[in-house]
């Protein structure tokens, strides 16, 4: 009986010694956040989100944070970062000492222009006048909605991603508009 009251005294004061024990390194989470809180990519996209999160004391260690993915076909998390899979929708989850946030992440499919093309393949202007060329690209529903432009002699005009120039001194520049792998280009003389 002696030994049985040992053994029942030891295994309660082990519990009542571990239930004392507190790390006071770690902080209490008051609230924790995720930027961004909501966001829209395309299949195979990744996302790096950033937490803030704040605590009864500062310069403590946080508790780790946890994330999770409602559907993991939709998209992948580890470590703050996610893949998106395939098209939905989908919600991810950060945790940390009992608090949560989440974002919303609609992922679509990435539609490829199939022709791109300029209303001008030469353009005459001179040194301070502005014009602009117009991209068409197709499909209409092309996830790219307006090119993006390279030149072949930088400081002879600007060109801004809708195609507007500024002609700023004399020379000549091939301005190339660019859409998934698609090119199309127009010469700029300026006089």
């Amino acid at each position: 009986m002696k030994k049985r009251i040992s053994i029942l005294s030891m295994a309660l004061i082990s519990v009542i010694a571990l239930t004392n024990c507190k790390n006071d390194n770690f902080a209490t989470i008051n609230n924790i956040l995720i930027s961004p809180s909501s966001v829209s990519v395309f299949e195979g996209e990744e996302v790096s989100f950033i937490t803030n999160v704040t605590t009864d004391k500062s310069g403590a260690n946080l508790p780790e944070i946890i994330w999770k993915t409602d559907d993991e076909n939709v998209a992948l998390i580890k470590k703050g970062i996610m893949t998106a899979q395939k098209q939905g929708y989908t919600t991810i989850t950060a945790t940390s000492g009992g608090k949560s946030a989440t974002c919303g992440v609609d992922v679509k499919v990435y539609i490829s222009a199939t022709s791109l093309t300029l209303n001008k393949d030469k353009i005459d202007i001179n040194v301070g006048d502005k014009t602009s060329i117009l991209s068409v690209i197709t499909p209409s529903n092309a996830s790219a909605k307006i090119p993006y432009w390279e030149l072949s002699n930088e400081g002879i005009i600007t060109i801004d991603k809708y195609g507007e120039i500024t002609a700023l001194k004399i020379g000549t520049v091939t301005a190339t508009a660019i859409v998934d792998k698609l090119k199309a280009t127009c010469v700029v003389t300026v006089k």
